[in-house]
């Protein structure tokens, strides 16, 4: 599996790359999968099921994550952006 030793960033040093990306199986459902990329300001999320396959959080205005920007049509282009970056 590729990757990178994530110990400089919690050891107070900087990462060199826009967003880390992370995986989650069997979340709240046995069939459930997503992915999750955080960037500086957002986090955002995708899922194969659920009532909300796709969000994404402001976590400069939302630590709570409790707003899902994802359906809006102000944030289509934050949501393109984080969409591209998972892919890559």
């Amino acid at each position: 599996m590729r990757g990178r030793n994530l110990r400089p960033a919690t050891e107070g040093g900087k990462l060199d790359r826009r967003f880390i990306v992370s995986e989650l199986c069997e979340y709240g459902e046995k069939r459930r999968e997503g992915r999750m990329l955080r960037s500086a300001r957002y986090k955002y999320a995708v899922f194969n099921g659920g009532k909300r396959p796709e969000q994404l959080f402001d976590l400069e205005f939302d630590r709570g994550e409790k707003i899902n920007l994802a359906t809006r049509a102000s944030s289509a282009g934050t949501v393109r952006e984080h969409r591209n970056m998972l892919a890559q």
